[in-house]
């Protein structure tokens, strides 16, 4: 075995201890969240994702007249916080 073999025999086994060490990490982890979840009294089972449903999902953009008014005059303020200035205005 030459200085090669033994070099990539000592990163192997420092590459295999650090990956160890990071699951008991990650066990220890996942043990004190699932206890902090019991003490909470929450579910201890991941929910799954609910299913796409059109009219509850698209429902999310649709306005009303007063919040679509309210939205232009607020874009039209805008126009007057940017109006001035420029490349010229200095800073200080």
């Amino acid at each position: 075995m030459g200085r090669r073999g033994l070099l990539n025999g000592v990163l192997n086994l420092q590459v295999s201890s650090c990956l160890k060490h990071t699951e008991r990490l990650l066990r220890k982890k996942e043990k004190k969240e699932k206890k902090k979840r019991k003490e909470r009294g929450e579910k201890e089972e991941k929910e799954a994702r609910r299913p796409f449903d059109r009219e509850a999902d698209l429902q999310v953009n649709k306005f009303d007249n007063a919040q679509r008014k309210l939205i232009i005059q607020k874009s039209q303020a805008l126009n007057t916080r940017f109006q001035s200035g420029g490349s010229t205005s200095s800073f200080l």
